[in-house]
């Protein structure tokens, strides 16, 4: 899920009329203007939308580096990492092979990175590895300095789970988590509208949680505005051959034949073509996934898809009782939302295994022309 866009709370001064400008300062110091809305009595409380930060102007590097072009009779090219690790076409001088200066614009922390490597011809594999590798870093950069925390028992929210009581997060407790936290960041006080978007869990969580604040039977002191829902491979009905599984480790033990419990390099790789990976992502993302459950539990993983499935609610129930209850759950949120109109999106790839294929067409039935 995610929140649109940041907001930041004005209360409007006195002696300020309506439609004039204030001078409005975000937590980080920075200031800007804003217009008084309409409606809003001396002090009075309205929401703005924070800028965006004034990229900063670039800059020549020092002194250009200089990068030995390819060997040939001229016209030709080639391409060459720069500091960032950004591709930089080089053209081939008359004459063969000479080092060429080149002026390249950057950031001031791209200035301290010491000079790139000679030219050499990136193969496709190590092209793949190398951007890979940006993904993940950029990834790992936004999440810490966004400060948005982890989804209840992923990442560092886990911990708490080591007790020997614990069973799992149910639907409820993923919703709750989410409304906490909008709560805790001032979205639930009704002004401002929220678009709830969600992959997998989050998608199951983002579609309940619609219906539960669109219907009015979340707290009226709390609810939230929702205008739209987004929902990538939503995990609301998952295949029957999973809940098969499913119940089987719920019966007669073994976690380790849970699938979305892996563990280990191997495991991993399972889940991840499970899932529509390509084979050579799968081999590379292993390793890192498993590295992120060395301090779990065994069987953490096993009671989280357990929980969100709900077949505790089941004992000894076959498949099929399974299926139809989730089914009357996405058919009962989805009717609360196209009594409100409330858009909703799904995207869902065609060879998609773990979320069943009925779905995009289960929301559509539900949700109508919303």
């Amino acid at each position: 899920w995610r929140l649109l866009p940041m907001m930041l709370r004005v209360t409007r001064p006195s002696g300020s009329p309506v439609g004039s400008q204030i001078i409005v300062q975000d937590p980080s110091g920075r200031q800007f203007r804003a217009r008084i809305p309409p409606g809003v009595a001396e002090g009075g409380v309205f929401h703005v939308r924070v800028p965006a930060a004034a990229p900063a102007a670039p800059s020549m590097w020092d002194a250009a580096y200089a990068t030995p072009a390819p060997r040939s009779s001229g016209g030709g090219g080639g391409q060459a990492a720069v500091p960032g690790g950004l591709p930089v076409a080089v053209p081939t001088p008359p004459g063969g092979s000479v080092p060429m200066g080149l002026p390249v614009t950057a950031t001031p922390a791209q200035r301290q990175q010491p000079p790139p490597p000679p030219f050499s011809r990136e193969t496709e594999e190590e092209r793949e590895e190398r951007e890979l590798a940006q993904a993940l870093a950029e990834s790992a950069r936004l999440a810490e300095a966004s400060q948005h925390p982890d989804a209840a028992g992923h990442g560092k929210r886990h911990a708490w789970a080591v007790r020997s009581s614990w069973e799992g997060l149910s639907l409820d407790d993923h919703m709750s988590d989410v409304e906490a936290f909008c709560a805790a960041v001032g979205a639930s006080d009704g002004t401002v509208p929220v678009d709830l978007v969600g992959y997998s869990m989050g998608g199951a969580t983002a579609f309940a949680l619609a219906a539960r604040h669109v219907n009015g039977s979340a707290p009226a002191a709390s609810r939230l505005p929702v205008r739209r829902v987004a929902l990538l491979a939503p995990a609301l009905l998952v295949t029957q051959e999973l809940y098969a599984m499913t119940l089987s480790v719920q019966r007669h033990g073994g976690v380790e034949r849970c699938v979305y419990n892996y563990r280990t390099e191997a495991e991993a790789e399972e889940m991840l073509r499970l899932v529509g990976y390509a084979e050579p992502l799968c081999e590379k993302l292993a390793p890192v996934l498993a590295w992120g459950r060395r301090d779990q539990p065994p069987d953490f993983w096993w009671k989280m898809w357990r929980g969100l499935g709900g077949v505790q609610a089941f004992g000894e129930g076959e498949v099929d009782a399974a299926v139809d209850a989730k089914r009357a759950a996405l058919a009962s949120s989805g009717s609360v939302l196209a009594e409100a109109a409330t858009p909703v999106l799904v995207v869902q790839g065609s060879a998609e295994l773990v979320v069943d294929a009925s779905v995009p067409r289960e929301v559509r039935r539900a949700v109508g022309s919303a």
